[in-house]
């Protein structure tokens, strides 16, 4: 099985995050996003989920942890651009909504 990098990106009000989102990254990504939140300036804060193959629990709990933290400061974390794999964990898990998830449009 081919493992795929951990990264974030970050630019003004959004975070592009690639790679697989487990145990062994998900204080980072919790880390990441709670900065990005936290540099004032900004009420909302997309994270773009693009590029990530591999999202388990640890990963979902971060987000919604940082979504829940970042509410208190009056920031709107709003997800993106899923995978389908992604998208349907989180659908499945039942936070999609609660994370605000943005998809793309399907073309048909």
């Amino acid at each position: 099985m081919q493992s795929h990098p951990f990264a974030v990106v970050a630019s003004p009000g959004k975070l592009r995050v690639a790679g697989e989102v487990d145990l062994a990254v998900s204080a980072a990504l919790l880390d990441a996003i709670i900065s990005a939140g936290s540099t004032g300036g900004t009420c909302d804060l997309i994270v773009d989920l693009t590029e990530v193959t591999f999202l388990d629990s640890t990963g979902i709990n971060a987000l919604v942890d940082a979504r829940n933290r970042l509410a208190t400061e009056s920031v709107r974390l709003r997800i993106e651009n899923p995978t389908p794999f992604v998208a349907h964990v989180l659908d499945v898990v039942g936070v999609a909504e609660h994370l605000g998830l943005q998809r793309l449009t399907a073309v048909d």
